[in-house]
């Protein structure tokens, strides 16, 4: 779009990064031992957590659930065993670091485009959102409106309670199966330029899911493990128990292009460090 300046975009991602890159220090330096964890579930070799690093422990508690339950009977969110341990996750020192780089690059994002709309696919319970908002106020962006989306019916309660807590801002919910196109009730509530940004979503949606994005988006941020090689490794063997698919950069590359202009991978430098198998942070402007 001639009024989104990707340059000036791309430009605002390189600050978050950084910060990124730099959280990478210590156990975080080396994600090899979650494959080894996940290597020795698939075997069924006895081991502890207490085994690895703390800040991998409520990950590898959650593969070696996921196996325990689709073993006897299937996986169920709703199971209290789940949300016990993904709560676990989610306040582990890792889900914590990809939420604040999320939220940082939103805001970033922001100051480098006129963006009306902010829509966050895949809400679910807030956990991001209720990062995001306080973020929004103090930037000085409360006249941005502020999108959440989720494929289940629950995202409007959760709605009502970030409405509440925070009425400086505008705050719209819609219930949205992503695997389909965006419903006229998300479409009105969009003023144009619109930012979209996931988190874990493609996973269960699979890259076609790419093009359903695209239509309601002139800046996207994807933020999931796209595979540098296309090969698994144990723990996609894992979560595939769950149905989550196997993502693919270069596939999710070609559905990008399709749609946008520029495509871009914010987060090589970390790759570089790390020698991560997967990209996690990737860009597209129209």
């Amino acid at each position: 779009m001639s009024y989104i300046d990707s340059e000036k975009i791309i430009a605002a991602t390189e600050r978050p990064m950084a910060r990124y890159l730099e959280s990478m220090k210590g156990d975080l330096e080396d994600w090899m031992p979650l494959e080894h964890a996940a290597q020795m579930l698939l075997a069924g070799t006895a081991f502890n957590e207490t085994d690895f690093a703390a800040d991998f422990r409520p990950i590898i508690a959650m593969m070696r659930l996921i196996l325990e339950k689709s073993a006897s009977g299937g996986w169920n969110w709703a199971d209290p065993d789940v949300q016990k341990v993904f709560c676990d996750v989610a306040s582990g020192a890792v889900y914590m670091m990809y939420a604040d780089v999320l939220v940082d690059m939103v805001i970033e994002i922001l100051k480098a485009a006129p963006i009306r709309t902010v829509v966050e696919v895949g809400a679910g319970s807030g956990f991001v959102t209720g990062r995001l908002c306080p973020a929004l106020l103090a930037a000085g962006f409360g006249d941005v409106r502020l999108v959440i989306t989720d494929m289940l019916e629950s995202i409007h309660p959760v709605a009502d309670s970030f409405r509440s807590r925070f009425p400086g801002l505008s705050i719209d919910a819609c219930r949205w199966n992503i695997q389909t196109g965006p419903p006229q009730e998300l479409q009105a509530m969009l003023a144009a330029p619109v930012f979209v940004f996931e988190r874990f979503c493609l996973p269960y949606a699979g890259c076609g899911a790419i093009g359903n994005l695209a239509a309601i988006s002139d800046v996207l941020l994807l933020v999931d493990d796209l595979s540098l090689s296309g090969r698994k490794a144990s723990f996609d063997h894992i979560y595939g128990r769950i149905g989550t698919q196997f993502l693919v950069l270069e596939e999710a590359f070609r559905h990008l292009a399709a749609c946008f202009s520029r495509t871009h991978t914010c987060d090589s430098a970390v790759i570089e460090k790390i020698h991560s198998p997967v990209s996690t942070f990737t860009l597209a402007i129209k």
